[in-house]
């Protein structure tokens, strides 16, 4: 679609998405496998001390098996700040958890290999990784969690990539995810990116914000979703000419929650068709395509 006018409240149809959001109740349990290890984590979890400095590659760094590097096989959890991968040796973890209970951060600049990755664990906590630069690679081979219970950036930079499977930006009750992608860097999800997942639960909890902002590179996934859950936010903003968001299958803004979706500047978005508020509950979901050369 072209030139929608800004607030547009339903477009071609209301049918559902063409895959079924997956139940907040499921989600849950996958993540919760994480912390309990599983088949890619069968050896004993490592977690980050940094004792020495902040290189990943230095054995001294981890506490959990002396002398012990991180493998495909280790469940590895980083609950501290400054962690750094560089070099040419590819780092690898099982699943991986970073921002337990205070805040972890990691920055990459080499390359990555992990199975699982949640961000910011528990109400509070904060888990951030940052790649830049052409030789900055991660690969997710399975689901990625952007916010948990608590807040998670995952921040691309400057001609890096990173792919994923399924991807959740702000996953679970009262998380706030963040996937910026900038200087031409490249973001894939070889499933679905829910952008703003949980809803309130008809309880006691708060529901999630998932924030989508490109402002130089490209996303790629199959279907887009912002806010899936009732009461959920999710936004997502495709700002500049050398800014895209490609879904190869069906674009929801607002499946339960409220989306908003904003492309200016020359940004283009692409979906193979398309809902605008969903459900009654996403009412105020809205749309706004403006400046030359921007497109949906």
């Amino acid at each position: 679609m072209t030139g929608h006018s800004a607030q547009i409240l339903k477009t071609r149809g209301s049918q559902p998405p063409a895959k079924k959001v997956a139940s907040l109740a499921l989600l849950t349990t996958a993540v919760s496998a994480l912390l309990c290890g599983g088949a890619a984590s069968a050896d004993p979890t490592l977690n980050w001390t940094g004792n020495t400095d902040n290189d990943w590659f230095n054995p001294t760094n981890w506490q959990g098996n002396a002398g012990a590097l991180p493998t495909s096989s280790r469940q590895v959890q980083i609950d501290m700040t400054g962690v750094r991968i560089a070099g040419p040796t590819a780092a690898e973890a099982g699943n991986f958890l970073i921002g337990l209970m205070t805040s972890g951060s990691l920055t990459i600049e080499g390359t990555l290999n992990t199975t699982t990755t949640s961000f910011g664990w528990n109400t509070g906590s904060t888990g951030t990784i940052s790649l830049s630069g052409s030789g900055a690679t991660w690969t997710n081979s399975g689901d990625l969690y952007l916010g948990n219970e608590g807040t998670g950036i995952l921040s691309i930079d400057d001609l890096a990539s990173v792919q994923a499977g399924t991807t959740y930006v702000g996953s679970g009750y009262g998380s706030l995810g963040r996937l910026e992608l900038t200087g031409g860097a490249t973001f894939t999800s070889t499933g679905d990116l829910y952008v703003g997942f949980a809803g309130t639960g008809g309880g006691s909890q708060s529901a999630s914000e998932g924030v989508l902002s490109v402002t130089s590179g490209t996303v790629h996934n199959v279907n887009g979703v912002l806010a899936a859950g009732t009461d959920s936010t999710g936004t997502a903003t495709i700002t500049g000419a050398s800014s895209s968001w490609i879904n190869t299958g069906r674009l929801t803004v607002g499946g339960s929650g409220v989306g908003t979706l904003t492309v200016s500047a020359g940004g283009d978005v692409t979906s193979v068709d398309s809902v605008i508020g969903q459900a009654t509950s996403a009412a105020g979901s809205s749309v706004t395509v403006t400046g030359t050369g921007s497109t949906w």
